[in-house]
């Protein structure tokens, strides 16, 4: 994703965040440091966190810490715990590597809109607002980072992302738990950003369905809908459809698909469609289970 970054050790950095976002005071943000050794300063960092982080940073895996007290309150939503990643985009190492304390960046949307995967994102959801944009041009992986909680008893994924639960658990050697009910938004889970019941949604009504055949079976479709399949293969095979269609890959690739899928949003919302349709992939993958979840909470404005 693209950030808003301000320092997370400086409560009045962090609260321009927050106020440029919309963001509730209550959705912790998470910190963003160059080395595992920096970690140590900002949180209590134990032998599992040292291997995971030198197993899979820099890298998309978030890592959820008991903090230090130098973490201000705004920063961590008042809670005990901080989460802390090292991110591996390059620019953002090097800007890292300049600086003397962590970066808070949560995604730069609006609270609970789509995340952006490109600059021109950023610049049209906050318009005059928008601070100055460090350019690299569009993100890689294209969701955000899986965030593992290491301060329960048993290491526990809060947010699903591209590191899966089967990696974790081999460099552990240790079983992980998975927090997250998709099928039950309003579940009551710790405190991690993006678990919101309504998150990176669209301005554009959104339908989630189950899977592509009952959005084929939907009775509402208007001449101005798009639908957006999953594969190019997806859609090929149906014929006669009531609307428009894109697909987010070509045969299905999950990593295609997890790096299209807000981005397909945000040009759905620029071409002003009367609804946008997604279907759920039926793929029991990590991958595909964050994707999924991303797709939830995407309609759940509008469930």
């Amino acid at each position: 994703m693209y950030g808003l970054a301000a320092n997370g050790l400086n409560p009045n950095a962090v609260k321009k965040i927050f106020d440029l976002k919309g963001r509730p005071a209550t959705n912790p943000v998470i910190l963003h440091v160059s080395t595992i050794e920096q970690t140590s300063k900002y949180a209590f960092f134990d032998e599992k966190a040292k291997k995971l982080a030198a197993q899979f940073w820099p890298g998309p895996l978030t890592l959820l810490l008991t903090k230090r007290d130098i973490v201000p309150d705004i920063t961590t939503a008042g809670l005990s715990t901080v989460g802390i990643r090292s991110p591996d985009n390059k620019v953002f190492q090097d800007m890292l590597a300049c600086l003397e304390f962590p970066l808070a960046a949560p995604s730069a949307n609006p609270s609970n809109r789509t995340s952006p995967t490109s600059p021109h994102q950023v610049s049209e959801m906050f318009g005059h607002s928008c601070p100055p944009i460090l350019d690299d041009g569009p993100t890689e992986l294209g969701i955000e980072s899986t965030i593992l909680n290491l301060t329960s008893k048993q290491p526990s994924i809060l947010r699903l992302g591209h590191i899966t639960s089967a990696e974790i658990e081999t460099c552990l050697d240790l079983p992980v738990s998975t927090l997250i009910d998709s099928n039950n938004l309003n579940s009551k889970l710790p405190h991690s950003p993006g678990m919101s019941k309504v998150h990176y949604a669209p301005r554009t009504h959104a339908i989630l369905h189950k899977s592509v055949q009952a959005c084929m079976e939907y009775k509402g479709f208007t001449s101005n809908d798009l639908i957006i399949f999953n594969s190019l293969q997806e859609m090929e095979r149906l014929h006669n459809l009531p609307c428009m269609a894109t697909a987010l890959s070509k045969e299905g690739d999950l990593k295609i698909i997890a790096k299209s899928l807000f981005g397909k949003l945000h040009d759905a919302d620029k071409a002003k469609f009367n609804q946008l349709h997604l279907c759920l992939n039926d793929l029991n993958d990590d991958l595909a289970l964050a994707i999924n979840d991303r797709m939830r909470r995407a309609c759940a404005e509008n469930t």
